[in-house]
């Protein structure tokens, strides 16, 4: 629902947008993969299908997600490289190893565990942090400074590779 809130907002200003959702999730099939590489490239394919539209605006295309949607924002917008003109991440995991170790809601946990296997391939394909040199896009970074869902150090932890990386973002955390 926040999503779509968030879209009617975007819509209303002039943007055209695409709404999806994680395999086996709402309207999806397939299985739930917490943001893993089936899901990606199901995005992609969306993504690229929403390019070609006649009323889309090729040049001008961004990718925006928040919480689970933030990790696969930031996964999409690497994978896509140049196609990606700029990125909203919101309240995302980008270290998914780390998220995982420090949640407090087992819930969350009991997801990504059986999402993923945890797996040492598993956490890679899925921790956007480890790829960040490959980010063509300008970035924003929104969290929440008490977020309980996923833990704030994930938007510091990203800002600080960005920085590193020398790449283009802001961030903001929201009190």
């Amino acid at each position: 629902k926040t999503s779509f809130t968030f879209a009617t907002i975007l819509v209303r200003q002039g943007f055209a947008c695409l709404a999806i959702s994680e395999l086996g999730y709402g309207e999806s099939q397939g299985k739930p993969d917490f943001m893993g590489p089936a899901s990606i490239d199901a995005f992609a394919i969306g993504f690229k299908k929403f390019r070609d539209a006649s009323f889309i605006d090729s040049e001008k295309m961004g990718v925006y997600g928040y919480s689970c949607g933030g990790l696969a924002a930031s996964l999409l917008t690497i994978k896509l490289g140049k196609e990606v003109k700029a990125a909203g991440f919101g309240a995302g995991v980008y270290d998914l190893k780390r998220a995982y170790d420090e949640t407090k809601f087992e819930g969350i946990r009991e997801n990504i565990k059986a999402e993923t296997g945890l797996t040492e391939k598993a956490i890679r394909e899925r921790s956007s942090i480890l790829q960040m040199e490959k980010l063509k896009a300008s970035v924003l970074i929104i969290h929440g400074e008490n977020d309980e869902n996923v833990p704030t150090n994930q938007a510091l932890l990203l800002r600080d590779r960005l920085t590193k990386l020398k790449k283009d973002f802001e961030i903001i955390i929201l009190t």
